[in-house]
């Protein structure tokens, strides 16, 4: 299932960048106090119409207690961002259906815990773009986990499908970024 989504992912985000229109690149600056390193790509293919691809990655050392857990992941995300009333081209107040998959590890020496994640739902944004071509997005989505599945030293321990309060998928964005 992952190749044929990054495969999916790789011909959609090929096909919309031969498209000619702006492209956004922004990062999440929070993100980057906690370990987390997310970079996004818009390319606009009409005034009203951009397809947006994120990719994140995760590292991170902390103790809990006494114990010393390392955790580490990817992500990736894909929507079609439709803008209600643009001022700039492909800005101001955007809704958007999304796609997600990530992938999580974390070790605590005794214990290697995995999770595999596949969701889908609806994103709402806002973006701002100031003269200078540098911009602000905030936004938020909420969906559904289609696959949720937990291992535990390579055991399948918890598939998210049969408890309802793990299949709530939900993404957000607070980012910075320019328009090239």
């Amino acid at each position: 299932m992952i190749k044929k989504f990054m495969l999916t992912m790789a011909v959609v985000f090929a096909f919309v960048f031969s498209m000619q229109a702006q492209l956004d690149v922004s990062l999440n600056p929070l993100g980057l106090l906690f370990g987390s390193y997310d970079v996004s790509v818009e390319k606009g293919i009409s005034e009203s119409f951009g397809v947006e691809l994120t990719a994140g990655f995760s590292s991170q050392k902390y103790e809990l207690g006494e114990e010393k857990v390392s955790s580490s992941g990817f992500g990736a995300r894909i929507m079609g961002k439709y803008y209600f009333s643009p001022k700039n081209g492909i800005d101001r107040f955007n809704v958007a259906p999304y796609i997600k998959i990530g992938s999580n590890k974390f070790d605590d020496g005794a214990d290697k815990v995995t999770n595999f994640r596949f969701a889908a739902g609806v994103y709402l944004g806002y973006k701002i773009v100031a003269s200078s071509n540098v911009f602000f997005e905030l936004g938020f989505g909420l969906g559904k986990a289609f696959v949720n599945s937990y291992k535990v030293n390579g055991e399948e321990i918890l598939d998210g499908g049969s408890y309802p309060v793990f299949n709530i998928d939900a993404t957000g964005k607070l980012a910075v970024g320019y328009r090239f």
